[in-house]
């Protein structure tokens, strides 16, 4: 048997113009890989949905960032590989969503929570488009419904960690955007030789308003890769195992993150707003 073995690779966020801070600012991101193939088209779930596990997602990320200067992402949450299973008929997806958030006074109980409920939503939400259309590629519609739910989810879980005071007198963290990339069928195909290609991440561009009144523009470029290739007979199983393991090392208190990112087999086993 023939797997696509694919390697989503994200180093970096170039932050060409910002607006908090006269151009400083201490911005922070979650990432969601998304997976699926013809061995779990049928299944309950058939999407797969990686968070990566992180106990404080602000502290990945320097505190303070200026214009053109590049935000790095450590690789055991900007790094992902799968192998698939197309069949031999195309039936096999992969896709990451990035979404980028300025830092305030939101204090870190809620981001943790705002967290979960990210991951949730997006394993919820991801499965629910699926089980109704397919392996396909969703309508710009599509992605705006299912980002709303997301991020409903995610500010209702804050909310909800929130007193009064915060919520009238704190300037919460605020979601810049986000950013999305989906590979379907024969765009996962592996040639003769592997290969890496840009990703092709969009750029986020756009001016900022508060209170219907502009107050800045920002303008953010991630670098990013995928890596295409092919691989012979079955993955080897520790790399799931390792996942497992991951698991159990947040469990005992870790911090921030574990794992170098994440190879998972997928036979085996979420316009910037306050909060």
């Amino acid at each position: 048997m023939t797997l696509i073995n694919a390697k989503i690779d994200v180093p970096a966020l170039h932050c060409t113009q910002q607006w908090d801070l006269n151009g400083i600012a201490a911005n922070y991101l979650w990432f969601a890989y998304a997976f699926g193939d013809v061995t779990t088209i049928n299944a309950p779930q058939p999407i797969s949905v990686f968070v990566p596990l992180v106990s404080n997602t602000r502290a990945l990320f320097p505190n303070l960032v200026e214009n053109n200067q590049d935000i790095p992402i450590p690789a055991d949450v900007g790094t992902f590989q799968a192998n698939l299973d197309d069949g031999g008929a195309d039936l096999a997806l992969l896709g990451v969503l990035v979404v980028l958030f300025a830092q305030h006074d939101t204090p870190d109980e809620a981001i943790a929570a705002g967290y979960d409920a990210y991951r949730d939503a997006a394993i919820r939400e991801f499965n629910n488009f699926v089980k109704v259309h397919g392996f396909v590629r969703p309508t710009d519609d599509d992605i705006n419904q299912i980002a709303a739910a997301i991020g409903n989810s995610v500010s209702s879980a804050i909310q909800s960690k929130l007193s009064v005071w915060q919520k009238l007198f704190d300037f919460q963290d605020t979601l810049i955007g986000h950013f999305h990339k989906l590979f379907i069928g024969s765009e996962l195909r592996a040639g003769p030789t592997p290969s890496v290609v840009p990703l092709g991440l969009p750029l986020l561009d756009q001016d900022v308003f508060v209170g219907g009144r502009k107050v800045g523009h920002q303008h953010h470029r991630p670098a990013a890769s995928i890596r295409r290739g092919a691989q012979q007979g079955r993955p080897h199983r520790a790399r799931v195992q390792r996942a497992r393991d991951d698991l159990r090392l947040l469990r005992r208190g870790h911090g921030v993150s574990v794992g170098q990112g994440a190879h998972i087999d997928a036979a085996d086993l979420r316009v910037r707003r306050a909060f």
